[in-house]
């Protein structure tokens, strides 16, 4: 409310990942405190002695946690406006998680923790529970044992994942934005440049009946003309579906109409999800721009082009907005006589503007509005080649001569319109892709078909929402990089150590491999919401490192106990909060994961999956690796330390030799 954000699908997809982890310092509060009265210690003791021995540890996982979710709010372009509110919640609800978890819960815990409910016996399914726990424990301290035996063989391991997450990467199906199954589909047909209003009325009024014989349309409305850019030859029909308990999927459904709409003989019919972002001029949703000097070689360049697509397995409904077979009236000027007369070509262009064109030649002023006047012949008029004999130029010696005894007119067919990119001419590309086909494959096959086909003279990019997928791309690499360097920086500034953030990083290669291979498994698209989704595994998963990381460290210090035998107790006396926490995040994730929900449930399913598989796997490995790099880093750290003191002692003693 005091940002001013309302509840929409970002806003209500935080809401539902953040519960999943808000709880999670309170979690590791209360089990420290719970630990603390086992030992026998009073309510107001443990409350007190819990919170201190974890306080750092709560807030190091809370601030690194933020430091993940700030980027997203300097994100650029479509993808930053949109996940600015999502990640302003997690934020905000995180940093609130802290301040509960540091003051409510040791609080409530020194008031209700009393002796019965902590030295309980438990029975039943508790006491089931429990020895299902002390066992799983026992497990894992014996294999814990085992990996810390071997340690460089998990090493290995650990780099044989960061190799199979890169393959990963580049094998799982990339995308912008999932389309949402909202129950609108969007028709756009096409007919030929020279058809009359009347006759392109009745060839679109001959879809009706197939539309609505389907069973999964609700309605439909129909409009001809207009278009994007006020062609004459265009239609749209825009289709409402059944609620989604009635009918299949919308794919289902626009698969089934593009099939039975192909065989029109008079349109082109370009079907495509309703609430999908962007749309090319020509009826497809993404759309690929030529650019060339010369206009004949880039109209050719641009048949040629939609020719080799249309044979593009993973690309659907290509089309152009190049119309070239526009009836058109080409005037050639005598412009000997012209000259003659003392009429300039600069006159006749003004002449044709005015009476073709838009000229503003006035504006009426009123108490409630202003209106433009415009110069134009006749509407009636402006089809006839005749007109041109009703247009006067004034020579020389002031005399009025008819334009049409300057000119001699011929009809012939040409561009409808002549468009520019970049001011040169260019020629627009629409396209979709084919069912079960991601965009990222799409353009890729676009690409490498434009690269064979197109000549020198004449180069190709994407534009509108294709452009922005491929910037999108690059942004998100970037800000998963930031956010590595920023969670370095700040655990570097907490812990005072350059060595030890790297111990609780060791942990998110596993994780970015247990999304990508869920995402793999469940045949998902790696898109802007499964980035976000690797962006808080980046933040949750290093939540359980860190718990291993501050208790071996104050066991060093503390106890004198040696590394292995610090990070192994660390392992063990945290192992129940690390499942808590793990647990809650993904029982949090799983409702998206499966795609609960109505509308917007296909936008949310990937990160769900991300969150849920990377935690999953993530949670495995890391009981196994953190303690290894813990050990092999503290060595690196020492060899250093001895090597820096030598080299200082000898740059002292050196001149002291001299004295």
């Amino acid at each position: 409310y005091a940002m001013n954000f309302s509840l929409d699908n970002l806003s209500l997809m935080a809401l539902i990942l953040v519960v999943g982890f808000v709880v999670d310092d309170a979690i590791v509060m209360l089990e420290n405190i719970i630990r603390h009265r086992e030992m026998g210690k009073s309510p107001m003791q443990a409350a007190m002695d819990g919170a201190g021995e974890v306080g750092f540890t709560i807030l190091s996982m809370t601030i690194s946690l933020a430091a993940v979710f700030i980027p997203l709010l300097f994100m650029p372009g479509v993808a930053g406006r949109m996940f600015f509110e999502f990640a302003a919640v997690i934020i905000i609800a995180i940093a609130m998680s802290l301040f509960v978890s540091l003051s409510l819960t040791p609080m409530m815990s020194a008031l209700f923790l009393t002796e019965k409910s902590v030295h309980i016996k438990y029975t039943g399914f508790k006491a089931l529970m429990e020895k299902g726990f002390a066992g799983v424990l026992r497990g894992y301290e014996v294999s814990l044992h085992w990996a810390m035996r071997h340690k460089f063989l998990m090493f290995l391991g650990s780099l044989l994942l960061i190799v199979a997450t890169g393959y990963l990467a580049t094998i799982v199906r990339t995308g912008y934005f999932p389309a949402i199954d909202g129950g609108k589909i969007a028709i756009t047909t096409r007919a030929e440049e020279s058809i009359s209003f009347q006759a392109l009325a009745e060839a679109q009024a001959s879809l009706h009946d197939i539309i609505a014989a389907d069973p999964a349309v609700r309605n439909f409305i129909s409009t001809v003309g207009g278009g994007t850019r006020g062609e004459t030859n265009t239609g749209n029909i825009t289709v409402r579906l059944k609620p989604i308990n009635e009918r299949e999927h919308i794919d289902v459904v626009i698969n089934r109409l593009r099939q039975k709409l192909a065989d029109n003989p008079t349109l082109n019919v370009f079907v495509r999800n309703g609430d999908s972002m962007g749309g090319g001029s020509a009826g497809g949703q993404y759309t690929y721009t030529l650019v060339g000097s010369d206009l004949q070689e880039l109209y050719k360049a641009a048949s040629v082009l939609e020719t080799a697509m249309k044979d593009l397995p993973g690309v659907r409904d290509v089309g152009t907005d190049l119309q070239l077979m526009n009836p058109t009236i080409k005037l050639d000027i005598d412009r000997d006589k012209a000259q003659s007369l003392g009429i300039s070509m600069s006159q006749i262009e003004s002449a044709l503007y005015s009476a073709f064109g838009t000229r503003q030649i006035s504006t009426i002023y009123t108490d409630v509005s202003d209106y433009t006047v415009k110069l134009e012949v006749l509407p009636e008029l402006q089809y006839n080649a005749d007109v041109l004999d009703s247009i006067y130029l004034r020579s020389s010696t002031g005399a009025l001569v008819p334009l049409a005894t300057l000119a001699t007119t011929s009809s012939e067919a040409g561009p409808m319109a002549v468009n520019h990119n970049r001011q040169f001419p260019s020629v627009s590309v629409s396209f979709n892709t084919a069912p079960g086909v991601s965009l990222g494959d799409a353009m890729q096959q676009i690409s490498d078909t434009a690269r064979d086909v197109l000549p020198d003279t004449v180069t190709g990019s994407f534009t509108g929402t294709a452009q922005d997928f491929q910037s999108s791309v690059t942004s998100m690499i970037l800000l998963i990089v930031i956010a590595l360097v920023l969670i370095y920086i700040v655990l570097g500034i907490l812990y005072e150590s350059f060595i030890h953030p790297i111990t609780i990083l060791s942990g998110l290669p596993s994780a970015g491999f247990g999304a990508l291979f869920s995402l793999w498994l469940f045949n998902s698209e790696l898109n802007m919401t499964a980035f976000v989704g690797i962006i808080m595994l980046i933040g949750i998963v290093k939540k359980n490192a860190i718990m291993v990381l501050d208790f071996s460290l104050e066991a060093e210090r503390t106890r004198h106990l040696p590394p292995d035998e610090a990070v192994i107790e660390g392992c063990l006396i945290r192992f129940r909060p690390i499942l808590m926490t793990t647990f809650a995040a993904v029982m949090g994730a799983v409702p998206l994961a499966i795609g609960m929900g109505a509308t917007g449930a296909d936008m949310r399913q990937p990160i769900g999956i991300c969150v849920a598989g990377g935690l999953i796997f993530s949670q495995v490995v890391t009981l196994y690796i953190t303690p290894v790099y813990y050990v092999y880093l503290d060595r690196f750290g020492s060899f250093v330390g001895r090597l820096m003191a030598r080299i200082f002692r000898r740059s002292l003693a050196e001149p002291a030799a001299e004295a």
